[in-house]
């Protein structure tokens, strides 16, 4: 069954790096992916609040970071090593990537990790509709890019989602800094 589903994964990524490209995204694509290369735009999103703020906005961006750089340690220390998993480059030599070549395992991918983690913790912190929806918008851009350049199979990024969106309410829930604070507020 498992052996079915790495198959799927490899069938839709080849379709994906195949037949969706197109000269435009292959512009952006890598511009979107750069942005998330460690230690990513969102760090700087994060603590950006706290140059304005006082000491609520201070800690919520202190604490913000923390969870990105939990949920990058938990993914590159502990679950890729843990999975193994190829990068689908080196199993599809042939497949033109559109960034240099990722080092390390591919399961689950960083990128989309702190990406949905960052933008669940603005999420929660912004009471204005365009920011929640902008944010949302550029994590989806960076997770989806990994697919698009070469680097990552659609697996790869739903899991580093599910992790990083994992870190994010493991942090709502047990870090009073952030259950409370909305940037509005501050």
């Amino acid at each position: 069954m498992f052996s079915s589903v790495l198959a799927l994964d490899a069938q839709l990524y080849l379709f994906i790096v195949d037949e969706l490209r197109t000269p435009f995204t292959n512009l952006m694509m890598p511009l979107f992916s750069t942005l998330g290369n460690f230690p990513s735009v969102w760090p700087f999103i994060l603590a950006a609040p706290a140059l304005r703020g006082g000491r609520r906005a201070r800690t919520a961006a202190l604490l913000g970071v923390s969870v990105l750089l939990l949920t990058w340690l938990c993914g590159e220390l502990l679950l890729k090593p843990l999975f193994a998993r190829p990068r689908p480059f080196e199993v599809f030599p042939d497949i033109e990537l559109l960034v240099p070549a990722a080092s390390g395992w591919s399961f689950p991918s960083s990128h989309a990790a702190t990406s949905a983690a960052a933008a669940a913790l603005l999420w929660r912190r912004h009471a204005y509709p365009a920011a929640r929806a902008t944010f949302t918008a550029l994590a989806v851009l960076i997770i989806c890019s990994r697919v698009y350049v070469g680097v990552h199979y659609p697996l790869d990024i739903l899991g580093g989602a599910a992790l990083g969106l994992f870190m994010a309410g493991l942090a709502f829930c047990t870090l009073p800094g952030l259950k409370s604070s909305r940037l509005r507020d501050v």
